[in-house]
């Protein structure tokens, strides 16, 4: 299905989100899980 790619990107750009968050400030890994799917 070509909807299964895009929900794994999802995932992971949460996964990378959690990952920025716990080693930067809160607000850097938000400005980043806020900028658009590359």
């Amino acid at each position: 299905p070509e909807e299964e790619p895009l929900l794994y990107a999802v995932l992971n750009r949460a996964c990378e989100c959690i990952l920025r968050c716990l080693e930067t400030s809160p607000q850097d890994s938000m400005s980043f899980c806020n900028a658009p799917l590359e």
